[in-house]
């Protein structure tokens, strides 16, 4: 939202230019020679002092001018406006009023008993008891109500401006012991129960509700004001401790504030020991310090003004990095931490706000808190040691008492500082484009991580963590709230058995919890559920081997006891005998999926949480990639996977074939080169190779259906261009060139047979060879060709536009083609999930039934560039994640003024990157709505001229669908089923035609396809005597007579990959009546004519009208389709 906005200033300020520009002059007016000399050199005089001043600035300051521009039109869209400070200061005066007016309670009542309003929820869990409290409490309205936070500060962000209040609770409420067991707690929850009960009837109050984010013992309570201007603020309520009721020191990480023989009913007094309880004591030391740290902060901003619009950049930044949820290193913390880059000279009053932001981001990446805590404290003799003995993360506030960074794991720190790294990287190296990575671009938990999982219904872990002593005073230290254990637990077990599977596990914050003022739903179920996520390293994720020490040393017994009867001794090659695990897997699918099998086996043995309360994502969309078997032992036996083993083979196998027709020795030239340019020889074809075996005994060596049997099985063609050495003999004469090129078709077929022993068919155009079970099609192209359709481009008018679309159609077989293949063959060394992300993009544009609009290639350069440009993330390492981003990029990227640049090999250099650009800027009328630029082609539309601006727009509403689905599901059900995705929306067409599925011969394809064939293993040579029926695809060849007949009159849409319906909409510029010609006659039909009345005579008119006859066209559907074709809707008549 905030890029719209900022959009939309920009266009703004050129529209005023623009009006600036179109004013109109008086020229009639005389000038002076002053005023014409003054005119003259405006345009070249020195800038003012002021401008030099702002030039200097933006050079040493910023990163450039336009970063400067950006951040401030950032900073204005999200941070407070001046004129909305008067109304909202009347309403906190209203609020102060009315809160110091509430009648206090004539009497104390016990806290066990009658001491709340009615009416109002006690917004507590129900852990503890509450009559077990001890103690009295009377609510007395408060004398003190201060501001506190970003408000104050200045430091306020959107979307979510909320604004602190802390409202002080009189110190006649408390009593001498109420920091022990609790109590504070209870009296706090009640006072603010007590304020929610006068509040929820108070004139203004437009909505209140109890929130919660991390310490369930301590809610606050938000209130929304009524009026257009002010309910979209949110006050929260939060209370303060007076001064004087508790000495600080009464609340160290090394104190104890609870009873164990208390919390416990089943232990005794004399067994009462003094176990420290610093998550308790944090909570309270909070309530304590809210002046004190506002002091600090205010300070700090004093001394360095520019500290205020950098913590709103650091918030902006967080944001977008907390998948929605309420993390604990919130922007409090991060607004302490510029107080400490100050103390610490790393920051001065003369930096400008994005020199603090970077410098913000460089300690925070190079530092660790978790290891080396850190301090605003002046006090030399408060040590950080006994913090380092009870906290995760350390970072001690001015006072020397309190941890900010309490609530905050080790999990969530780790992944604040993965996010800084990444962003410093984007600071240093991106010239112009690192303003969207870094404060635009939302990241989403699931395109971040690589694998991630959920834990649910965890009571038999909490059996065993109450078994366990250690793991009792902890929960009673979280007042029994026993989840927030379990992260720490599960990840140091984890990441002990993944090791260096993993670079990052990290938790997703949970959302912040909201319950209205009356009820008490959703108090307890504080999520119930845990998210994780990881994040790969693909050099050891797919490692089969856990290796350990040898049988002999003593950290063997360590690695017997994490995998349990897992852990095997092994002799390995080398002739050591070490401890070891080894995770069976059948096919590449399941090595990509090692870390599953850990995180189940590691769960379950040392957490007794089983493999149904844990649901793992990442491969939920491997059911698209898969085809359908029969369930054998021989499909155990050689289980298939998502096609990478069939891929391989093929690959292999055409090599091979490649070395035996470079060393055949009777062909009249030497070969140069032979290039697949089909996307199976670059591993993104979405139906990989399969492998046909034929037998023999056919006339002419051929299989030949028999007539009015079912379809044969569907053997695909991959076609492949081979170029001979130039030679001067090569002729100039286009025909001439054809038929040398038919004659070696025919003396490469013959040499195959009788050199290589394998069958080949020759035509005149290309020779279909088969070798391994794999039809290839090999074709001979020549460049002189090319060349000679291009020098012909000025014959007469007539064969200008042939020559040129055959020009063009070789340039892109012989050099563009077999180019693309060159350098996506080498993004998939680089990147190994880049060829399933490929297939499962190109299967879903196939699923909404717009293959033929975007093409293959288009698909596999919008993927690269999702790798190549993962900015603000790494690249996917799941295609399931990468998958997520390609509908998230298809959804929100900016076509009409953002062109694609995909630099493959970096062969785009900086120079021809901006001419890039300004080509796209200076000729977009004329390119192409989606333009995606690479190294050969600079224009953007080599691959994307079939498809328009509303094909465009569906696709970005049909992700967005999709997304929506998937954020719906993931998070809500226990699975994800994502057959839906993949179902073309049909309802939306003029016409639907049905086509049978038994003459559809890749319906097994198809995501609702009931088929399932016999799985074999992959053989390495299938010696075959025949060749079969190959490329045979009717609903392809229908479709080719539909588009020549009518592409006039409508579009034909099709799922490529086993669809059964073909869409048909109606172009409605040729369903207007035209003048009747006779040349465009086809498929018309004569319009009703117009009568025109005159006085005197009735006069038809003058010129016959036509328009399509659609009731014609429809019943020729038919007519061509016979034996294809099940059924036609028409589905919209108007």
């Amino acid at each position: 939202s905030y890029r719209f906005k900022m959009k939309r200033k920009v266009e703004a300020q050129n529209t005023n230019l623009i009006k600036v520009k179109k004013k109109k002059i008086n020229t009639t007016k005389v000038l002076s020679a002053e005023e014409r000399q003054r005119k003259k050199t405006s345009l070249y005089s020195a800038p003012t002092s002021e401008e030099l001043n702002q030039l200097r600035e933006n050079e040493n300051l910023y990163k450039s001018n336009l970063f400067r521009m950006q951040i401030q039109y950032l900073l204005e869209e999200v941070c407070l406006k001046e004129k909305k400070v008067k109304k909202i200061n009347d309403a906190l005066h209203l609020l102060n009023t009315f809160i110091k007016g509430t009648c206090s309670q004539s009497e104390e009542h016990e806290i066990s008993g009658s001491c709340l309003p009615r009416g109002v929820e006690f917004p507590l869990p129900h852990y503890i008891s509450r009559e077990k409290i001890k103690g009295k409490f009377r609510y007395i309205a408060p004398k003190e109500i201060t501001v506190i936070g970003s408000y104050l500060l200045k430091t306020m962000t959107k979307p979510r401006t909320s604004i602190d209040i802390a409202v002080e609770m009189p110190m006649d409420c408390f009593q001498p012991r109420d920091s022990l067991n609790f109590r504070y707690y209870f009296k706090r929850a009640a006072y603010l129960s007590w304020l929610a009960f006068y509040l929820k009837d108070w004139e203004l109050t437009d909505s209140l509700h109890f929130s919660c984010t991390y310490n369930q013992y301590k809610p606050i309570l938000c209130l929304t004001l009524k009026g257009k201007s002010l309910n979209s603020y949110f006050i929260n309520i939060h209370l303060a401790i007076p001064n004087g009721v508790f000495k600080l020191s009464r609340f160290t990480p090394l104190t104890s504030n609870i009873r164990t023989s208390w919390f416990c009913l089943n232990t005794s007094k004399t067994a009462d020991s003094a176990i420290p309880t610093p998550h308790y004591n944090s909570g309270i030391l909070s309530d304590m310090l809210f002046e004190d740290h506002l002091k600090v902060l205010y300070a700090a901003i004093k001394e360095c003004p520019a500290i205020r619009e950098a913590v709103c950049l650091f918030k902006v930044w967080l944001k977008q990095r907390t998948f929605k949820g309420a993390c604990t290193f919130n922007g409090f913390v991060g607004s302490m931490f510029m107080v400490y880059l100050l103390k610490k000279k790393q920051i001065s009053f003369n930096l400008s706000s994005y020199q603090i932001f970077k410098i913000a981001m460089h300690s925070l990446a190079t530092s660790d808190w978790s290891k080396n805590g850190i301090t605003i404290c002046d006090d030399a003799n408060k040590s950080l040691v006994s913090f380092h003995e009870k906290f995760d993360v350390v970072f001690v506030d001015s006072t020397g008492e309190l941890n900010l960074c309490a609530d905050i794991t080790k999990l969530t720190y780790n992944m604040i500082r993965y996010q800084a790294t990444l962003s410093l990287s984007i600071l240093d190296n991106s010239m112009e484009g690192g303003f969207d990575p870094l404060f635009i671009k939302q990241q989403h938990f699931l395109q971040v991580a690589d694998h991630s999982f959920r834990l649910n219904n965890l009571v038999d872990f909490h059996k065993q963590l109450m078994q366990n002593q250690l793991h009792k005073t902890l929960i009673m230290d979280f007042g029994g709230d026993w989840l927030k254990l379990v992260p720490n637990i599960v990840s140091e077990i984890l990441l002990s058995g993944l090791d260096k599977r993993v670079r990052l596990l990290f938790e997703k914050p949970s959302e912040e919890k909201q319950w209205t003022v009356t009820s008490c739903k959703g108090i307890d179920d504080f999520g119930g559920y845990i998210w994780f996520g990881l994040l790969l390293d693909p050099e050891y994720s797919e490692n089969v081997l856990s290796m350990g020490p040898s049988a002999d040393q003593p950290e063997a017994k360590t690695f017997r006891k994490i995998w349990g009867a897992k852990s095997e001794l092994r002799r390995f090659p080398d002739g050591s005998i070490n401890e070891a695990v080894l995770w069976s897997c059948v096919n590449k699918e399941e090595t990509k999926f090692i870390c599953k099998q850990i995180v189940h086996h590691l769960l379950q043995l040392h957490c007794n949480i089983p493999s149904t309360n844990i649901f793992y994502h990442g491969g939920e969309f491997n059911v698209c990639l898969k085809r359908k078997y029969i369930e054998t032992d021989d499909h155990v036996k050689n289980k298939p996977g998502c096609g990478e083993e069939e891929g391989i083979n093929f690959i292999k196998t055409f090599e091979k074939l490649c070395k035996e027709i470079n060393a055949l020795e009777n062909l009249p030239l030497k070969i140069h080169s032979i290039d697949g340019i089909d996307p199976a020889f670059r591993m993104t074809e979405v139906n990989t190779p399969l492998q046909h075996i034929t037998k023999a005994g056919y006339e002419n060596k051929i299989i030949a259906p028999k007539f009015e049997k079912k379809l044969p099985r569907f053997c695909p063609v991959y076609n492949v261009v081979l170029q001979f050495e130039t030679s001067g003999k090569w002729p100039d004469d286009v025909l001439a060139i054809q038929h040398i090129k038919a004659a070696f078709h025919l003396k490469l077929a013959d040499s195959i047979r009788s050199s290589i022993n394998i069958p080949a068919v020759a035509s005149p155009g290309f020779v279909d060879v088969i070798k391994n079970g794999y039809v290839f099609r090999i074709s001979v192209v020549n460049y002189r060709e090319m060349v000679l359709y291009q020098e012909n481009l000025n014959v007469g008018s007539l064969l200008k536009k042939e020559c040129e679309l055959a020009a063009h159609q070789l340039d892109v077989i012989i050099v563009k083609k077999p180019l693309h293949n060159s350098l996506i063959k080498s993004l998939n060394s680089q990147y190994h999930e880049y060829p399933l992300t490929v297939r499962l993009a190109k299967k879903w544009i196939a699923a909404q039934m717009f293959s033929e609009f975007l093409s293959e290639e288009a698909v596999e350069l919008i993927v690269a560039f999702l790798f190549l440009c993962p900015q603000p993330s790494e690249a996917p390492r799941c295609h399931m994640s990468g998958f997520i981003r390609f509908l998230e990029f298809m959804c929100n990227h900016d076509w009409n003024n953002e062109p694609v640049i995909v630099n493959l090999n970096n062969q785009i250099t900086n120079e021809e990157f901006h001419k890039i650009e300004e080509n796209f800027e200076l000729n977009r009328d004329q390119l192409s709505p989606m333009c995606v630029a690479c190294s050969y082609d600079h224009q953007g539309g080599l691959w994307t001229k079939n498809i328009n601006k509303q094909i465009l727009r569906r696709l970005a509403l049909l992700a967005d669908s999709a997304l929506k689905y998937i954020d719906s599901n993931i998070w809500s059900n226990v699975s994800i089923s994502v057959e839906p995705i993949f179902r073309p929306p049909i309802s939306d067409y003029h016409v639907v035609i049905e086509l049978k599925k038994e003459m559809v011969p890749l319906y097994y394809l198809n995501i609702d396809s009931n088929i399932r064939s016999k799985s074999f293993a992959i053989k390495d040579s299938i010696v075959s005597t025949c060749m079969p029926v190959a490329d045979f695809n009717p609903p392809k060849l229908y479709l080719e007579e539909l588009r020549s007949a009518f592409s006039e009159i409508a579009l034909f849409f099709y799922d490529a990959y086993g669809g059964i319906n073909i869409g048909v909409i109606w172009k409605l510029s040729a369903l207007t009546p035209q003048p009747f010609k006779i040349l465009h006659a086809r498929y018309q039909t004569l319009v009703k004519a117009d009568i025109k009345k005159s006085k005197k005579k009735i006069v038809p008119c003058s010129t016959p009208m036509s328009i399509p006859n659609i009731s014609a066209i429809i019943d020729d559907f038919k007519i061509i389709g016979k034996g294809l074709v099940n059924n036609v809707t028409v589905l919209k008549k108007n």
